[in-house]
């Protein structure tokens, strides 16, 4: 970084690359990182939609997809705090505590088996999608309803003991992590099973001030409008043909550039006065694994309860870097948020396009992670990430 460009100019350089390159209609990019003046800056670009020239703000709100993995673990970690209640406790113990779904024990032996580490680390053999349950699934757990009879007959039919044949091993699992939310759900005894917005509210995003974050868009917020990127190569090159519009909201947690600036920092520097948020971030960063991909032993994944763990390395020091990425074609979004402790440096990336999972259908650097990588080599040249991050 040269003394003539400040860090705001990197984030603002960068994002209008990514803008450009994806062509997606707007976004959002919050980096919490000393460098700023405040700790941190959030920079909006673009339009709320395809069909909305209203411009972007730091409080536009964004659908993230999978990264919702990372506040369900979070309460994971809030949970396991109270007597009774571990890590290690099977789903047999919490999936249906009190009878609350059910007044029969719900899930087959295996499914009861399961503990919530291995559902919070992907190793429980869970797949990444169930067949057999409409894509809906897990629409009652963020609604705060109870799970439908579709989801219990699902759980009650789970196959046979699965027994990696060397270990456990890692496998992505969507259905995986649901199972868990309304397993957490159980664990708070205010409305037991239906609460899952209610205990983010209590101890997430309340305590952080996270005012627009949550699972029910409240009718006061400003919603950026997602859409599907359909790319095509001219001149061996891959150009954006056009973005189709969804029209609608996927059943997972929507957030802002300015919230996720707020979780960023929690994240670097949980606040000394929250001590059991504090704590929860805390048992999330505890590294677990090596874990080799069940598909592939010869890959592995390092995690922490809902982060995915790589390596990188600042003036040749290792150091660790922890990310999480989402992704929505239901409902037109791309997110991605990533910080490495050791620099006191977060990143997270929204956008309301979302981009085709092929990386022949769509240019190359056009996923979210790689303008957050960007952003942070630049404002720390010492900083060298996995490629890619």
């Amino acid at each position: 970084m040269s003394d003539q460009t400040t860090p705001e100019q990197i984030v603002q350089a960068l994002a209008t690359s990514y803008h450009n390159l994806t062509g997606a209609p707007g976004g959002c990019i919050a980096v919490c990182d000393p460098q700023f003046e405040e700790g941190g800056y959030v920079y909006p670009y673009g339009t709320l939609g395809v069909d909305d020239a209203r411009l972007v703000t730091a409080d536009t709100v964004f659908g993230i997809a999978s990264v919702t993995k990372v506040f369900t673990s979070t309460l994971l970690g809030v949970a396991i705090q109270y007597p009774g209640i571990n890590l290690t406790d099977t789903l047999g113990k919490w999936l249906n505590f009190d009878n609350t779904f059910s007044p029969e024990n719900v899930g087959s032996q295996s499914l009861q088996a399961i503990t919530l580490a291995q559902l919070a680390t992907h190793t429980s053999g869970m797949p990444e999608q169930p067949t057999g349950l409409p894509t809906n699934y897990s629409q009652q757990l963020f609604a705060d309803e109870v799970p439908n009879p579709d989801q219990i007959n699902w759980w009650n039919l789970y196959p046979g003991s699965w027994t990696p044949p060397n270990g456990p091993c890692f496998l992505y699992s969507n259905i995986g992590f649901v199972t868990l939310g309304f397993a957490v759900t159980q664990m708070f005894p205010t409305n037991r099973g239906q609460n899952y917005n209610q205990i983010l509210a209590e101890y997430i995003t309340g305590p952080l001030f996270m005012a627009h974050t949550g699972a029910t868009i409240e009718p006061s917020w400003l919603v950026a409008g997602g859409c599907n990127a359909v790319y095509v190569r001219s001149n061996g090159k891959i150009i954006l043909k056009e973005n189709n519009p969804t029209n609608r909201q996927d059943y997972d947690l929507k957030t802002t550039g300015q919230d996720l600036l707020q979780f960023l920092s929690a994240q670097l520097d949980p606040p000394s006065t929250l001590r059991t948020l504090r704590t929860a971030i805390g048992s999330t960063h505890q590294i677990r694994g090596p874990y080799p991909f069940c598909a592939n032993s010869k890959a592995s994944v390092t995690i922490g309860l809902g982060w995915q763990v790589t390596t990188g390395s600042i003036d040749g020091n290792s150091c660790n870097i922890f990310a999480k990425d989402g992704g929505t074609s239901l409902g037109g979004y791309e997110a991605f948020v990533t910080f490495v402790p050791d620099l006191g440096c977060g990143v997270a990336v929204l956008s309301n396009q979302c981009i085709p999972a092929a990386p022949n259908l769509s240019p190359p650097n056009s996923l979210p992670s790689a303008t957050a990588q960007q952003i942070i080599c630049a404002l720390h040249p010492d900083f060298k990430p996995p490629q890619p991050l």
